[in-house]
């Protein structure tokens, strides 16, 4: 989050619920999130050769890669 607001990625919100909390607890805060998900592309370096690693989600798109890929939850 520090490098997303670093590269001024990130918005200002105020919930419409936050007049519903008190001064007295109120904490300053300069970003916030309930859900933070990192995502990677991993291979397996015994039969991807590094000529042919991914670079980016949208290499995943090519045809070579169709019906070799999973998703790890």
């Amino acid at each position: 989050m520090y490098m997303l607001k670093q590269k001024g990625l990130l918005e200002r919100y105020t919930s419409p619920e936050s007049k519903n909390i008190p001064a007295s607890i109120k904490i300053l805060t300069v970003f916030s999130s309930d859900v933070l998900v990192s995502q990677i592309i991993g291979y397996n370096k015994h039969l991807v050769a590094p000529k042919d690693v991914p670079k980016s989600y949208e290499d995943l798109l090519l045809p070579k890669w169709k019906g070799k890929m999973s998703i790890d939850r």
